[in-house]
């Protein structure tokens, strides 16, 4: 069946939102809604009225719009219409893009229903008839990067889901597809003219755009980081909001994504960079007719707000091969059982383009000395690890504890783990002390850990007995403040380089924990670190089972 499908926002304010619980398909209205001419019953915001418009006008009959055809209040249809995102989207003839306005009674622009004040003039530049237009599109809040509809975490990958688009921005309307773009104020798709135009010059098309193949290896990174600084009026949406994804790359590539995380290269996933706070929210879905509730995973990306740099993948395209990972692994599931996640690590391509045979540099010479057996054998016990309390907060219904074995969100492997007393400064950054005295770490903490820390620096620069230092003379003026704090580090991964210089050291990807219940065996990521293999060695470390949250 042909049809269109609409990508747009409701708005952010207490009235949109209000307006999107009255203007929706739910479980008492749907036999009503299904009947002839029903729609008129409902105050339809002018967004979707004017989509209707468009897709009548272009000769089409139906017109797919979530907050009618999706059963808003039912968890069972939302769970299984939102994990097919990638399959509505790609199978619409075009998505109809609304990226004009702020709220869904903006209309589309250009339309009877919000017309458009363009005057576009042109200026004579010789005598030879040559004339300049100026550009629609006067200033960067008019195009698509800046629009409220891109801020919005699941116009996302409605956009890149879409085969074809129609796009409209305030001041014109762009249609692409994977083979063209055109605008309404240029002709550049001339016949047989050899010109060639990115998207993105447009303004259609956000910066982080390269022509890059869609659900590429190259691009999943990518996507990641464009994806984290999006914004939801549930937060909880932030997996299903990128599934469509997902499940394209997996189809694509041959790939499976565990949580966000590419698990072919799951050790490399793991060290994502920055983050801002932790996500509180729930991932909720179906399930035999029940409805869970999971924590979104501390080790996971999708557990994080704000900017996220993801690099997996993208030092991926340096090496080839299945050298297997320094560690194994596994999904904990609800009956403590255990799940390998089959993943590789990497091999370095050499410059003639084959992979390298010899063991030569001193990063693959390494015995690795602290690694010991890294097998998990399922089930987990409860008792052991003191996992029942953290059961509970997964919010089950004991009911729900006879259902078949689900994900609970926390991976389980075996590791090398050491505590460590690290010194904070404003001025050096972040040492750790061993044996052999103080050694600097590339550490990155988390913001609530970080904000301890200059609550600390205040505190110092307070207690100056010249009232003149201030916190910003001091710290500008590079005086030396430390604190001090004992945290916990574990080795996830080896750390490689972009180039073969930057492997001739052994260096290991360090992950900071914490233990929120003393005793339990249940750590969360608070930051990531890369040492020296050499000074890792320096350390009281153990060897020890960790489940990760």
């Amino acid at each position: 069946m042909r049809y269109v499908a609409l990508s747009y926002v409701w708005g952010s304010s207490e009235e949109a939102r209000q307006s999107r619980f009255e203007r929706r398909l739910t479980r008492e209205n749907l036999s009503r809604l299904q009947q002839p001419n029903s729609l008129g019953e409902i105050s339809m915001p002018q967004t979707i009225k004017d989509a209707m418009y468009v897709t009548e006008q272009v000769g089409e009959r139906y017109l797919w719009v979530d907050a009618f055809c999706i059963v808003q209040d039912d968890p069972t249809d939302l769970g299984h219409q939102t994990a097919r995102m990638d399959l509505i989207y790609s199978r619409a003839l075009f998505t109809v893009l609304a990226a004009c306005g702020k709220d869904s009674n903006s209309g589309l622009a250009g339309l009877p229903s919000n017309p458009r004040d363009v005057y576009q003039r042109q200026v004579k530049v010789s005598s030879s008839g040559l004339h300049v237009t100026p550009l629609v599109t006067l200033t960067e809040e008019d195009t698509l990067q800046y629009s409220s509809w891109n801020t919005r975490g699941w116009t996302f990958q409605e956009r890149l889901l879409s085969r074809r688009s129609l796009i409209f921005t305030n001041k014109q309307v762009y249609w692409c597809c994977d083979a063209t773009t055109w605008e309404e104020e240029s002709l550049l798709d001339i016949p047989g003219s050899t010109a060639f135009a990115r998207s993105h010059s447009f303004g259609c098309y956000d910066e982080w755009d390269d022509n890059q193949a869609k659900f590429s290896t190259e691009s999943f990174d990518q996507y990641i980081t464009q994806f984290s600084t999006r914004r939801f009026t549930y937060s909880s949406d932030v997996l299903p909001a990128f599934l469509g994804i997902i499940r394209r790359f997996e189809h694509l590539n041959n790939e499976k994504i565990h949580w966000g995380l590419n698990a072919s290269t799951f050790d490399q996933a793991l060290v994502w960079k920055y983050g801002q706070d932790r996500r509180d929210e729930m991932y909720t879905y179906a399930l035999g007719g029940s409805t869970l509730s999971v924590p979104y995973p501390s080790w996971s990306w999708l557990g994080w707000t704000g900017f996220i740099g993801s690099y997996s993948l993208s030092v991926g395209k340096h090496y080839v091969g299945e050298v297997r990972s320094l560690l194994a692994f596994y999904s904990l599931m609800s009956d403590g059982s255990v799940s390998l996640i089959k993943g590789t690590s990497l091999r370095r391509v050499n410059d003639y383009g084959k992979e390298d045979d010899a063991v030569s540099t001193t990063a693959e010479k390494s015995s690795y000395d602290w690694i010991e057996d890294t097998k998990v054998t399922g089930p987990i016990k409860m008792t052991d690890i003191s996992v029942t309390s953290q059961l509970e907060s997964l919010e089950l219904e004991t009911s729900h504890r006879d259902l078949t074995p689900y994900d609970t969100g926390r991976i389980v492997f075996r590791t090398s783990h050491a505590n460590v007393s690290i010194q904070v400064t404003n001025r050096d950054g972040t040492h750790i002390e061993t044996s052999d005295g103080l050694v600097k770490l590339d550490l990155r903490l988390s913001s609530p850990f970080m904000q301890e820390s200059y609550s600390l620096f205040e505190e110092v620069l307070k207690k100056e007995s010249d009232p003149a230092k201030s916190k910003v003379v001091n710290f500008l003026g590079r005086r030396p403040v430390s604190t001090s704090h004992t945290i916990s580090l574990i080795v996830v991964s080896r750390q490689y380089g972009f180039n073969e210089a930057d492997d001739e050291e052994v260096k290991l990807n360090v992950m900071a924990v914490e233990e929120k219940v003393p005793g339990s065996g249940v750590w969360s990521r608070i930051g990531l670190g890369v040492m020296k293999e050499e000074d890792w060695m320096k350390l009281d470390i153990d060897w020890r089972i960790v489940i990760l949250e």
